[in-house]
């Protein structure tokens, strides 16, 4: 992905995390070293919070909540 990304964006690329592995594989890059550096530091120190919108199919009654299990079983 670092490759295909480094020849459409000039300039070198860092990548800080792999968010998700086990789900989508989102990933996300730093332009620079010093963005690099601050968004590793709110990794390790967990102060990234993620959250996820759904587009589903058919009628679901209720108009929020929370699901707080996987998305799919790993494998």
């Amino acid at each position: 992905m670092l490759s295909l990304l480094s020849s459409a964006f000039p300039g070198k690329l860092y990548v800080v995390h792999r968010l998700d592995r086990e789900v989508s594989g989102v990933m996300l890059f730093a332009k620079n070293a010093a963005g690099h550096r601050y968004l590793n530091e709110q990794f390790s120190s967990g102060k990234v919070r993620k959250s996820y919108l759904a587009l589903t199919y058919g009628v679901i009654k209720e108009t929020g909540g929370t699901i707080d299990k996987a998305i799919r079983e790993f494998g």
